[in-house]
């Protein structure tokens, strides 16, 4: 969208309505919000059953889709698109309405902030995940490498693994 003022704003619509299409595919995982070039989602919070190695499986499943169609939302964009994806899973976390006038769904928490900051310490084109996410899904055959220790903040060190599409 050369020279158009509202570009960013049909750049972001136009990737986050693919992905909004593909999460229908994943009957796990909740589209949480989308925040500036953020799209959030989680597993397993409307699930009767609670079972984090189901949630963890399709969290990453969807992730590496969403990295698979960089290719295809760039051309609908007429732009290169790279993704950066960061997991987490556990607890707590707080889930609510936030607002009176113009209410929002968040979720907070020590697992959020986490996932947060795998996204935001992490490579292009991968899923950076936590030690608790790879043992949840380590069976399932997915293309893990260790990546080693990171500073998540705080002086806070955490061992982090990358999955390759």
């Amino acid at each position: 969208y050369p020279n158009d003022f509202n570009a960013p704003f049909k750049f972001l619509s136009t990737v986050f309505n693919c992905l909004d299409e593909m999460i229908k595919e994943f009957p796990q995982l909740t589209k949480i919000r989308t925040k500036s070039f953020t799209y959030e989602y989680a597993g397993g919070l409307f699930g009767s059953v609670n079972k984090p190695d189901k949630h963890a499986k399709e969290a990453t499943r969807f992730a590496l889709k969403v990295i698979s169609s960089a290719k295809k939302n760039g051309e609908k964009v007429g732009s290169e698109i790279e993704f950066k994806i960061g997991l987490s899973t556990g607890g707590p976390l707080i889930a609510g309405v936030i607002g009176l006038n113009k209410p929002t769904f968040h979720l907070i928490g020590p697992t959020v902030d986490l996932a947060q900051r795998m996204k935001t310490l992490g490579v292009l084109n991968q899923v950076q995940i936590t030690r608790a996410v790879y043992e949840l899904i380590y069976a399932h055959n997915f293309h893990i490498t260790e990546r080693g220790d990171i500073d998540t903040g705080g002086g806070k060190i955490l061992r982090t693994y990358v999955i390759n599409p």
